[in-house]
C-alpha cells in the first residue's frame, strides 16, 4: 500500500489533476509553467491558488539558484500546505516532524508550507524537534535535501554533511563519490 500512495501522489499531468492516494480521497496539484534554465517544474497540492502557489515558488526560486539547484536538472518541487503535511506523511509512512522529503528516484522534493509561510503552531513544533532558528530553517532544509539528490545520497548523515558544505559555500559537496539510490529520503532529526 506504500508504493501505492507514493505513486498516487507522484503522478500528475496537465495544470490541475486529481491524484488518487491510499485513503481514497483525492489531492488536486496546481502545476506551474515557469521558465527555468535547469527543466524544473514547481507543483503546489491543493487547497493552494495559483496566487498563492506563485508567491510562494517565489520565494522558494532564490534559494534554490543561491545552491545551484539547476545542476539537477529535471527535477519537480512540490508545495504542500501545512494543514495536509501530516496526514500526507502519515499516508507514505514518513516522520510528520520532517519539513521535507525527497524521492530521488522521481527526481521530487516535498517541502512543507511553514517553511515559507509563518504558521505559529506549526513552527513551534518544528522547533521543538529540530532546534534550528526559523530564519535559517529554510536554508537549512533546502540544503539538506540539495545534499541528498546532488549527491545522489540516501544516508542522512552524508546529506546533512552534504547540506553544510554548500550552506558554507562549496558548490560541489558531494565530491568524486556518489551515493546509492534510495526511493525516499527524508530529513531527521541527527543526534
Amino acid at each position: 500500500m506504500k508504493k501505492r500512495s507514493w505513486y498516487a501522489l507522484c503522478l500528475w499531468a496537465g495544470a490541475f489533476v486529481s491524484i488518487q492516494a491510499q485513503s481514497d480521497s483525492h489531492l488536486n496539484v496546481i502545476k506551474l509553467n515557469l521558465a527555468n534554465p535547469g527543466g524544473q517544474e514547481f507543483v503546489c497540492v491543493s487547497p493552494y491558488t495559483v496566487q498563492e502557489c506563485e508567491k510562494q515558488v517565489e520565494m522558494l526560486r532564490p534559494v534554490l539558484h543561491r545552491y545551484n539547484a539547476e545542476t539537477l536538472g529535471k527535477w519537480t518541487w512540490v508545495l504542500v500546505r501545512s494543514e495536509d503535511w501530516k496526514r500526507i506523511a502519515g499516508q507514505l509512512h514518513l516522520e510528520a516532524n520532517s519539513p521535507a522529503f525527497s524521492n530521488l528516484q522521481m527526481r521530487q522534493t516535498f517541502l512543507e508550507e511553514a517553511l515559507l509561510v509563518p504558521n505559529p503552531r506549526r513552527q513551534v513544533e518544528l522547533l521543538d524537534t529540530w532546534h534550528i532558528p526559523f530564519d535559517q530553517f529554510l536554508e537549512f532544509a533546502i540544503t539538506h535535501e540539495l545534499g541528498h539528490a546532488l549527491c545522489n545520497e540516501s544516508d542522512e548523515r552524508k546529506a546533512y554533511r552534504a547540506g553544510q558544505q554548500l550552506r558554507r559555500g562549496n558548490l560541489n559537496p558531494c565530491g568524486i563519490r556518489q551515493g546509492r539510490t534510495q526511493t525516499v529520503a527524508q530529513w531527521t532529526p541527527t543526534q
